[in-house]
């Protein structure tokens, strides 16, 4: 038996822009979504089916009474397979647990089987009663239960023993069920029933505890008032997780149509509907991006649930294959049966068969090949986004949105405003692109600012939970829905903020009363640190120990962008290669300052130097004083006082003496006593210096400074008032060598004078 794995070896999907990349199927095709080559594949003998467990992000492979199982991940990776030998080989689903250590496998509708790959104890459990089938099962970080089985008679939540080996029967949630869908990534079982199975009841199963969500009926069309409409089947439910919100996706292949649901606490409701022009779709969400995958067209359509959603992102394209240049063929070689060899780097005609019959679409933005055993990744391609849209600021709020290529979706907002300015765009276009970044990152700041808090509240509560008692002794608590303070994962809203959500969906449409919901919600709009499309995934039960810290101490990637990147990567730039005249920038970085003044953002002091510098290459020293001196809360103020701008009024001073003026009382207003004094010393006001070190105790400058200078100005009555200041104020100033020195020069010019 053999078994070959080629992996792709990109190191972080944020370092995706620093590849070259070329086009496999197609040359020169443009694409907005695209699979990496080389893909994950294998090929085991005998093996006729793959699973991905969404859950324990693995893939397994079931082949004879051995499971194959290797983590899907492309930051690193093993390119061994785990594997485990079963006592049956008919397998119909499994699953491992959230922590990798037990697999259930079920073997028939009446039982599993449970692995534990640790101890290698096997124990199998029936379903509760012969009458109800088994038709499936999932894994929870829910602290009711670990392991949920769907039945047909509803859901059996069991916990584990102990030792791990046996499970315990907790609750049961009778209901009717003809068949369901579940992702781990929402914790959100569907269960459907009825006669056309469009009335689905939901429960979320999620670290918070265990919420029963209402139930509801999916749309369907009629042919005609006395015909039936179709039954729907689990190809026609998809639940999908953007930006932290859950929503259901119902295809109407009658009516052509695809029905958005959100999930509320209390409520499920409506968000409308997009046309999907063919009666086979698929679908899939990289980084809170719907796509629909047109199969018969083979074509992507892609919409943003934040964006106009009966209108897609971007035309119709074809799905793409891409290759990195730089990637390893590996293999493994511990097993007898499992050998490894270097493959091609020619493209097979296998994968090149773009939506074939044997795909099958894997929450969120997984395919798998079942016949040619691959399994693909979905990716989207910002860069050709980018160049195909034409609407600026609907551009850069989505790029703000993007998680999984932060650091490339970053890097294309300021090419992105870089050009606008450059090519003289209109002001007002300009101000509101200013706006959606200034708009980004205030909110960046202030999730991480409740994130520090929600840190410290994990902590404190793993310290607190460490007396907490074992699993099977743990009791079922389902919340009602109805109380105001239940708080989920599937959205922090109530039915109560219903008609506001559907009114606005905008980046800044809900706001939290407590930090920890101040952060949920930070998730759901842009500019944030957290991957959203990952908000409610495995990470999920270590969000206070992994990503938390991360962004409280500023160590994630985000594509927003700071006040200091704005300076150097877009407005120096620009001003150093001279692209645009001086009027021009000036009033680009007025625009910048305004919009980050109103979003309560601190504008750095070398933006203001900028400005102050470009407005005196045209003399518009009018227009300096007055950003400076503008205090009213009528009125922006462009200009901070600072050390930085007060030079700078110094400097262009040397041409227009009301700046200079300007600039020397913004010294001495922030109390800057040691650039003060020396400025108005190389005046020559020797006396008013004297005066100022005294009133304000200004030890900075040495007295052989005035000494030096009042001896250079042969003036023997200023020279004595010097010597009188130091002998008055500087303590043993009669035991230093500057009074030695400087009495003999005043007896010199008093024998002089004599």
């Amino acid at each position: 038996m053999k078994v070959d794995v080629i992996r792709n070896t990109m190191a972080s999907s944020s370092s995706s822009s620093q590849f070259v990349r070329r086009n496999i199927a197609g040359s020169g095709a443009l694409s907005h979504v695209y699979i990496q080559y080389p893909p994950f594949r294998f090929n085991v003998p005998d093996s006729s089916r793959m699973i991905y467990d969404d859950g324990s992000r693995s893939l397994l492979v079931p082949s004879g009474n051995k499971m194959f199982s290797w983590p899907v991940t492309w930051q690193s990776h093993s390119d061994t397979p785990n594997i485990i030998i079963l006592e049956n080989s008919h397998v119909l689903t499994a699953r491992f647990s959230l922590d990798g250590k037990i697999l259930a496998v079920q073997n028939s509708d009446y039982e599993v089987s449970f692995y534990n790959r640790e101890s290698g104890v096997k124990f199998k459990h029936p379903s509760r009663s012969h009458t109800e089938r088994i038709l499936g099962l999932f894994w929870t970080d829910c602290p009711a239960c670990d392991v949920i089985f769907v039945t047909t008679g509803g859901l059996e939540l069991f916990a584990l023993a102990p030792k791990l080996d046996a499970v315990k029967l907790v609750d049961v949630k009778p209901s009717q069920v003809s068949w369901y869908s579940y992702t781990h990534e929402s914790r959100l079982v569907l269960l459907a029933s009825g006669m056309q199975c469009k009335t689905f009841l939901c429960y979320q199963f999620s670290a918070g505890g265990i919420i029963r969500l209402p139930k509801f009926d999916a749309s369907m069309r009629k042919v005609d008032e006395t015909s039936k409409a179709a039954a729907l089947t689990p190809k026609d439910v998809h639940i999908a997780t953007m930006y932290g919100r859950v929503y259901c996706l119902q295809v109407d292949r009658l009516a052509m149509e695809l029905n958005v649901y959100r999930f509320y606490r209390d409520a499920v409701v409506p968000q409308g509907t997009l046309p999907i022009y063919s009666d086979t779709v698929a679908f899939s969400v990289v980084d809170g991006v719907l796509l629909v995958h047109q199969l018969a067209s083979k074509v992507v359509l892609l919409y943003d649930i934040f964006a106009d959603l009966n209108t897609p992102i971007s035309a119709p394209l074809p799905l793409l294959i891409r290759r990195d240049i730089a990637f390893t063929a590996v293999g493994t070689s511990e097993d007898s049966d499992i050998s490894s060899h270097t493959e091609s780097k020619k493209l097979g005609s296998t994968e090149s068969n773009i939506y074939g019959d044997s795909w099958n679409f894997a929450n969120p933005d997984i395919i798998l090949d079942q016949e040619n055993g691959i399994l693909w990744k979905i990716h989207l391609d910002l860069e050709a986004l980018a160049a195909s849209s034409s609407n600026v600021p609907s551009l850069l709020a989505f790029l703000q949105r993007r998680k999984l290529d932060a650091l490339l979706a970053k890097q294309l907002s300021m090419t992105v405003l870089h050009a606008i300015i450059i090519e003289r765009r209109p002001l007002s276009l300009i101000s509101e692109a200013m706006d959606v970044v200034n708009k980004s990152y205030s909110q960046f700041l202030r999730t991480r600012a409740a994130s520090t808090i929600t840190r410290q509240q994990a902590t404190r509560s793993q310290v607190s939970a460490s007396g907490n008692q074992p699993a099977h002794n743990r009791v079922t608590v389902e919340k009602d829905t109805s109380q105001s303070s239940i708080t989920t994962d599937v959205t922090p809203e109530a039915s109560g903020n219903v008609e506001k959500s559907l009114e606005d969906l905008s980046l800044s449409e809900a706001k939290s009363s407590s930090s920890v919901n101040a952060l949920e919600e930070g998730q759901e709009v842009d500019g944030t640190v957290e991957d959203t499309h990952k908000s409610m995934t495995s990470d999920t039960i270590e969000i206070s120990k992994n990503v938390l810290p991360s962004i409280a101490q500023g160590n994630v990637t985000v594509s927003a962008i700071s006040p200091e990147e704005m300076h150097f990567h877009v407005f120096v730039l620009i001003n150093d290669e001279m692209e645009v005249e001086a009027s021009f920038l000036a009033a680009s970085i007025i625009q910048y300052m305004q919009s980050a003044v109103t979003e309560k953002l601190k504008v750095p002091a070398e933006i203001q130097v900028l400005l102050i510098d470009l407005l005196a290459r045209e003399k518009r020293y009018g227009e300096i004083m007055h950003f400076v001196r503008t205090k009213s809360f009528l009125v922006v103020q462009v200009v901070d006082p600072s050390k930085e701008v007060a030079k700078q009024l110094l400097q262009i001073g040397k041409s227009y003496h009301p700046i200079f003026m300007l600039g020397l009382n913004m010294l001495r207003q922030l109390s800057f006593h040691g650039e003060y004094l020396s400025e108005i010393l190389q005046q020559g006001r020797l006396l008013e210096a004297l005066r100022y070190a005294r009133q304000n105790r200004v030890e900075a400058v040495p007295p052989s400074t005035f000494l030096e200078l009042a001896a250079a100005s042969h003036d023997r009555q200023k020279l004595a008032c010097v010597m009188r200041f130091c002998l008055d104020f500087v303590p043993s100033f009669e035991t230093t060598s500057e009074y030695q020195t400087y009495s003999a020069v005043l007896n010199q010019q008093k024998l002089v004078l004599a």
